[in-house]
This record gives structure tokens, C-alpha cells and sequence, in this order.
């Protein structure tokens, strides 16, 4: 099937079913932190690679689901906000927040307006941008409309993935799912040139560009592959 928009139906359906409410950061948007932007030495002491200005370092948990990684930030002492495109998901967020003691997130999540594809923040408002698993799932016309506004709206870094080609027999480009997880939503597959484009730069001017994959030693079955990728805006 032809893949043609990003449709908030289909994730408000695939968040009520429970199938992307992950609860736990995932293990690359962590070391992204720990690497790129500030590093945990002790229980209380943190060293910032980028600088605050005089505040604390800001982030923005783009298409942030249930908003696990906007609620991790606050070990590293950023403050965080959230945006979506499933009011259900935000809903979630909002409630996932107050329970972590963070009730002041909660009040920093809200809706993207998906029709023009803009982001309600001043340029350079962020320090930096977290786009976990979710730049894929939509048509590669509007994750780039989408990554024009994050680089609008962000000082330094944007760390986001992608589900590589490897994972659809070599085929890049945008399906619409007809499973049942995530049915109805747009996967769009990546190689290297695909992630220059998006990101508007050679692989070589990426602060971070990794390929990993994940296969079943038993079966031989390929369970996932993903790029994970880090690019500074102000470079």
C-alpha cells in the first residue's frame, strides 16, 4: 500500500491498544545523553558537554508517546518537554509524568497541529532534540518537513533513529502497516543516502552514525535493525 500521510487516528488507535506505551528509556537515547550531553559521574554530581546559558539545558521529546524520555531528563537536571500527534498518548504522558513526581512536565506536553507540520517554539528554543523511533513512521516527505522545524528550533544536537532497509529486504522508502501492531501507520525504511537527505548533510558530518541489528541465534530470523544518529545544528 501507498503511504500518503501521518494520520493521528491511527496512533490514537495503536496508543489505546498499548502497543508503543514503553515505560523504559531506550538504552541509545541514555548513552546519547551520557555522550553527547551530560554525563552522570556520581549521584550528585553531572558534567554538561553543551552549555546552559545560565539555565538549565532544554530538550524536546519529539513524537515522545507515553513521554519516557522527556521524564529521564530530569536525572540529568534538563528540563523537558514533550510533543505528539495522539492526544492519547499525550494523555498517557501527562499521567506517566505526575506519577514519576514530576508534575511540572506534565503541564509541558502537548499537541503537534499535523497539518502544516510546525512546531510551537521560537527558533533555538532547545538545546537539543530527542526523536526516538518515530522520524520512520511517517511519509519521508514529512519527516523532513518535520526535521526542518526541529533544526529550526533547536541550538545543538538532534539524536534520532531509524529502521534500516536491512529490515526490509534492502527496500527504502514509506509503507503503510497492515499488521495489527501499529496498523494503519506509515513504516518508512532507510539506507545511509536516505538518512543524508533527511538530515542534509554526508554521513561523514554526523556526530554519531551507528547500524545495529538484532538476529535470533537459534532461527537465524533478523528481530530488528536500526541507524542511530546524532547531528549538531550549530556545526
Amino acid at each position: 500500500m501507498e503511504a500518503t500521510s501521518l494520520k493521528r487516528g491511527e496512533w490514537d488507535a495503536s496508543h489505546s491498544r498499548g502497543e508503543n506505551n514503553i515505560f523504559y528509556p531506550q538504552t541509545e537515547v541514555v548513552r546519547f545523553l551520557n555522550q553527547f550531553i551530560a554525563k552522570r559521574n556520581t549521584l550528585y554530581k553531572t558534567t554538561y558537554k553543551i552549555e546552559a546559558q545560565g539555565r538549565a539545558l532544554r530538550c524536546l521529546d519529539f513524537a515522545c508517546g507515553i513521554g519516557t524520555h522527556a521524564i529521564i531528563c530530569k536525572d540529568f537536571g534538563i528540563e523537558a518537554y514533550g510533543v505528539d500527534i495522539s492526544e492519547h498518548a499525550l494523555s498517557l504522558a501527562r499521567d506517566h509524568a505526575i506519577a514519576k513526581g514530576q508534575s511540572d512536565l506534565a503541564e509541558r506536553f502537548s499537541l503537534i497541529d499535523n497539518e502544516d507540520q510546525k512546531l510551537n517554539f521560537e527558533d533555538g528554543f532547545f538545546d537539543f532534540v530527542i526523536a526516538e523511533a518515530c522520524l520512520d513512521s511517517m511519509p519521508f516527505a514529512q519527516a523532513m518537513r518535520y526535521m526542518d522545524e526541529l533544526k529550526r528550533i533547536t541550538r545543538r544536537k538532534i539524536y534520532f533513529s531509524a529502521v534500516s532497509a536491512e529490515f526490509s529486504n534492502g527496500a527504502v522508502g514509506d509503507t503503510v502497516v497492515e499488521t495489527r501492531h501499529e496498523e494503519g501507520t506509515i513504516q518508512s525504511y532507510f539506507d545511509v543516502p536516505q538518512l543524508e537527505k533527511l538530515a542534509s548533510r554526508p554521513a561523514k558530518d554526523f556526530d554519531y552514525l551507528q547500524h545495529t541489528s538484532q538476529v535470533d541465534i537459534v532461527s537465524g530470523k533478523l528481530r530488528g535493525a536500526r541507524y542511530h544518529c546524532v547531528i549538531d545544528v550549530s556545526a
